[in-house]
C-alpha cells in the first residue's frame, strides 16, 4: 500500500462515518475517494479562468462539471475547452433563469424584454455548443451507444494487434497496444540463434 493511499486509510478510520468497517472496506473507501480526487485535479484547469468569486458559485460550476463528465467521453483537448465554454454557458443560463424567476415573484409582468432574449441566446448557445462536444446524433441513448461502437470498431481496426490480459500482482485488467505500422526490427538483445 503505498504512502497516499495509507494516509486516507488512516484519516478514514479516525472518521465518525467509518466506525465498524474492516479494513478492506476501509481501503476500497480510500481509493474510491483517491480516484475520485484525482477525476477532480485532471480537470480543475477547465475550472480556472472563469470569472467566479463566491464559493457558492464554484460549487454549481464543480456541479455543472461533475455532471458534464459522466456522461462524456473526451477524445481531444479541443473539446475540453469547448467544454469549459459550456460548462460556463450553463452557469450563466442558470443565473440569468433565477433573476428572470426572482423578478417575477416579486413583480409579475415586469420582466424586461431583454432579459428573456439573452435567456434564448444562452440556450441556443448551449446547444451549439453541445453539439460541438457531444455530436449533433446525440439525442438518446442508443445514438449514443452508435456512436459508442462507431469508435470502438474504428480503435479495433487501429490497433488489431492488442491482448488484453490480468495483472499478476493487482489484478486490473491490462492491454497491450500493438501497432504494426510503428515498430523497429532489431537484434534481439539476449538471443545468439534460438537458444539463450
Amino acid at each position: 500500500m503505498d504512502n497516499e493511499l495509507q494516509a486516507k486509510v488512516n484519516q478514514f478510520r479516525g472518521m465518525k462515518n467509518f466506525r465498524g468497517y474492516t479494513e478492506a472496506q476501509l481501503i476500497d473507501a480510500a481509493n474510491v475517494s483517491l480516484k475520485e480526487k484525482k477525476i477532480k485535479e485532471q480537470y480543475d484547469f477547465v475550472l480556472e479562468g472563469l470569472p467566479i468569486t463566491t464559493p457558492k458559485d464554484k460549487k454549481i460550476i464543480r456541479k455543472i462539471l461533475e455532471d458534464y463528465l459522466d456522461g462524456l467521453y473526451i477524445t481531444n483537448k479541443r473539446q475540453l475547452f469547448q467544454l469549459k465554454d459550456l460548462i460556463y454557458n450553463e452557469y450563466k443560463k442558470r443565473t440569468t433563469r433565477e433573476q428572470i424567476e426572482t423578478q417575477q415573484k416579486s413583480k409579475p409582468n415586469s420582466v424586461p424584454a431583454h432579459a428573456y432574449d439573452a435567456y434564448q441566446r444562452l440556450i441556443e448557445l448551449g446547444q451549439k455548443l453541445s453539439e460541438k462536444i457531444f455530436g449533433s446524433n446525440l439525442k438518446d441513448d442508443v445514438s449514443v451507444l452508435k456512436q459508442l461502437f462507431s469508435r470502438m470498431k474504428l480503435w479495433m481496426a487501429e490497433n488489431q494487434g492488442s491482448r488484453s490480459f490480468k495483472c499478476a500482482k493487482c489484478g486490473e485488467m491490462l492491454i497491450a497496444k500493438i501497432r504494426m505500422d510503428k515498430y523497429d526490427v532489431d537484434v534481439h538483445p539476449y538471443f545468439k540463434d534460438r537458444l539463450l
